[in-house]
């Protein structure tokens, strides 16, 4: 299915300090711009070289760079690796391979060191391994001869990294599991060996010790496999097909047994899963859930291999056919929106698997809940699906840059600012993550094409975008492009502002916009949005008759931020308006007085930053002191971006292209040179 769409993004502190051109839409080079697009300090900067190439750094977690990262999968996609591989998996935000001589491969997080890889890269073991089961950072490994391995003390120190002690040298085992702080093993004769935390009985049932440092034997068997959650579940399957349980689970009022306990009497499985609750493959044919109520789907076909994480599972038919559950949607590896009203549809469509691993991580303050799930197909292919934060899925992708990196496009922008880009043909893009044929995959995507555009303003912090076309008219994108939470579903219409005469620039406070028309007048209007105005359903949606600003002088540049509007007059003299957010009228002006002259000012979360007619920098510590020099030996710069205007943090272009970074404590420093990147 072709089908596109954007993930919202929220926006709860945005600034933005665009420098206005007038440069010719038609010329082969244009006037350099800079511009910042902050999120609470994380944000992305953007240089546009005057032949039209454009350099982003900062944070690309949204894909506001427009580089092709791939940043969710929600179809398989296959991985290019430089050998074969007889078996794959994943854990955490890590993916792995072993061949068939017992190399192991990762990519992604690295499983147990610091480290990422967007293409499998070997893992140098003293031991060929056989298998391997991961929880976060910790790992147990089973090696080729048999011997469990772990990259942790059993002491208690879970995080040795590059030694890989034996746990013991007489248990001779043919899998492994790892759960919360406790792993196991299955020796050749069918036992369960287990160690690790033991509070609750989750590790070895019937022990006494809270912490188990050595393996140590669980009743009952012989099993054929053993699984143990990120909970405090843990359970083995016997070769009968009976599902024996130890630890804590409310489902089956499991709080410490002594001994295994048989949890389903009636049930027989092929294969069993604890996570926060016990998926078994039955064997008669379907899964069964027990999470608070049993539930069977798909009762016709048999399965042969579960895994999972937290709340998310798959499960392997026989016939090499996959199906997952729970999670996110791009976790089912069928489609962006899979249809499970009537079947359950099988992860890319039908691909036939030989084996297959889930990874995930859990959610924190900063991100989501992610899962991932990577398999190896019977063809051979390593396909991987889900999210791909860390180069999971083993495809290109840039979280963050501190350094410039150009923007992939054959487009000619003149100018950005935020996510929005501006090319010499008049049309606007956005650069972000958009879902394009089932990949979530920043880049530039058409806005609003055909209209002729050759200036912008858009204020990251509000609710409008404005731009103003060869003609000097103008137009805003309210509801299908809103700034605080960026809805755009695809190209759309904006909404022109009927103002009396040609306009020069254009800005956005909050829900108004305001414009220099021929002649130096300000005018100012509000436009309706979605957020604001239920009613509006479909743009356009019309903006209210622009009204004339009381002046005290002509204007001849204007600045902007959530609250406030400068306005810059020819005779050099600046005053401020401050919006009035319930009525959406501006106050009466106050002057800001500068014993420096500023041409341009730049305004951005109470942050003031100027320049002189000659290129030096002039600050305002607040809207009520004295402009002065920011730096005496200044060097002469062309415009002015904030990158954080909580410290004050600035960068400034000079007329040979290059970017000087500056604080109010550091001097401008140089930061990047297009001619030296």
């Amino acid at each position: 299915m072709n089908s596109r769409s954007i993930i919202p993004v929220i926006v709860t502190i945005t600034l933005v300090c665009p420098a206005f051109s007038s440069c010719d839409s038609n010329s082969e080079e244009h006037a350099p711009w800079v511009d910042t697009y902050t999120h609470q300090r994380l944000g992305i900067n953007r240089y546009v070289e005057p032949a039209g190439a454009v350099w982003s750094w900062g944070t690309n977690a949204s894909g506001y760079f427009g580089d092709g990262s791939v940043m969710l999968a929600y179809t398989p996609m296959e991985v290019t690796a430089p050998v074969a591989f007889a078996k794959v998996g994943a854990a955490a935000h890590s993916s792995w391979g072993i061949t068939t001589g017992g190399d192991l491969y990762w990519w992604g997080e690295h499983l147990f060191d610091s480290g990422f890889a967007d293409s499998p890269t070997r893992i140098e073991l003293d031991f060929p391994v056989a298998d391997l089961s991961c929880i976060e950072d910790s790992c147990v490994f089973l090696g080729t001869d048999g011997l469990v391995r772990t990259n942790y003390d059993l002491a208690g120190d879970w995080a040795l990294d590059t030694i890989f002690p034996t746990v013991s040298a007489s248990l001779v085992a043919t899998a492994v599991t790892i759960g919360r702080y406790r792993a196991c093993a299955l020796d050749t004769g069918g036992s369960a060996w287990c160690w690790g935390e033991n509070d609750a009985g989750q590790a070895v049932p019937g022990d006494s010790r809270t912490f188990i440092d050595t393996p140590t034997r669980v009743a009952g068997g012989p099993y054929t496999q053993l699984t143990a959650g990120p909970g405090l579940l843990t359970c083995g399957l016997t070769a009968e097909g009976e599902a024996m349980c130890w630890g804590v689970d409310d489902t089956f009022d499991l709080d410490g047994p002594d001994a295994p306990v048989l949890v389903t009497p009636e049930a027989r499985y092929t294969a069993i899963w604890a996570g926060y609750f016990l998926v078994g493959a039955l064997a008669q044919g379907g899964l069964v859930n027990y999470d608070n109520a049993a539930t069977t789907t798909l009762p016709d076909v048999a399965f042969t291999a579960i895994d999972g994480y937290e709340y998310g599972y798959c499960a392997l038919a026989d016939d090499g056919t996959l199906y997952c559950f729970g999670g996110r949607d791009a976790f089912k590896g069928a489609g962006e929106s899979p249809d499970f009203s009537t079947a359950v549809p099988p992860v890319g469509g039908g691909v036939s698997f030989a084996n297959f691993g889930v990874g995930g991580t859990p959610p924190t303050c900063l991100s989501t809940e992610e899962q991932h799930v990577c398999g190896l197909a019977a063809d051979g292919r390593t396909l991987c699906w889900g999210g791909n934060t860390a180069h999971q899925l083993g495809q290109y992708l840039v979280t963050a840059s501190a350094t410039p990196l150009m923007t992939p496009s054959d487009l000619d922008i003149i100018a950005t600012t935020g996510p929005l880009l501006l090319d010499s043909a008049g049309d606007l893009y956005i650069s972000t993550a958009m879902i394009d044929e089932d990949i979530l995959r920043a880049g530039l995507w058409p806005v609003a094409t055909g209209y002729g555009f050759e200036r912008l303003s858009h204020r990251p912090g509000g609710l409008l975008t404005c731009a103003i076309d060869g003609a000097g008219r103008v137009s805003c994108f309210d509801v299908c492009l809103n700034g605080y939470e960026v809805t755009f579903q695809g190209p759309c219409s904006p909404t022109s502002v009927d103002l009396p005469a040609p306009a020069a620039q254009v800005v956005t406070v909050t829900t108004m916009g305001c414009a220099i028309v021929e002649g130096g007048a300000v005018h100012c209007w509000a436009l309706p949005t979605n957020t604001r105005t239920p009613s509006c359903q479909e743009p356009p949606c019309g903006a209210s008759a622009p009204v004339l600003l009381p002046a005290k002088g002509k204007a001849a540049w204007l600045a902007a931020d959530n609250t406030h509007l400068l306005v810059l007059t020819t005779d050099g003299e600046l005053f401020g308006y401050m919006l009035d957010t319930q009525t959406e009228l501006f106050q009466e002006p106050f002057a800001l007085p500068s014993s420096v002259p500023a041409v341009k000012v730049w305004f951005s979360n109470g942050q003031l930053l100027g320049l002189t007619a000659e290129g030096a920098l002039v600050t305002w510590r607040s809207l009520a002191s004295d402009g002065e020099l920011y730096y005496e030996g200044h060097l002469p710069f062309t415009t002015v971006a904030f990158t954080d205007s909580y410290s004050g943090e600035a960068c400034a272009l000079t007329a040979d292209e290059r970017i000087y970074c500056f604080t109010h404590q550091q001097p401008p420093t140089l930061f990047f040179d297009p001619a030296n990147p």
